[in-house]
């Protein structure tokens, strides 16, 4: 939305058409080759959330690793004492 609004601006206040159309479609262009290879790479969808997430996992190992906190261990006791109205009530 920020790169419309300052396509829009650029264009129509600062300068014209003939000077923003090879920079919009470069940048445009650009962006979505960026994110075909996001998804190349990492075979999911080149989304923000999906951006943040990955990042907030990668510093979460790091962090992990880095005060050997035992992550399995912590997963298995989540999973153990989940509330029961979460909507997993398969108990096996």
């Amino acid at each position: 939305m920020c790169q419309v609004g300052l396509f829009f601006r650029l264009t129509f206040w600062e300068f014209s058409w003939d000077v923003m159309e090879p920079i919009a479609f470069f940048t445009t262009a650009s962006s979505l080759l960026v994110g075909y290879a996001y998804f190349l790479i990492t075979s999911r969808d080149p989304t923000y959330q999906d951006f943040m997430e990955r990042l907030f996992l990668s510093r979460q190992k790091k962090l992990c690793a880095a005060y050997r906190f035992d992550m399995e261990r912590y997963v298995e006791l989540q999973k153990h004492c989940r509330c029961p109205l979460e909507g997993n009530h398969s108990q096996s």
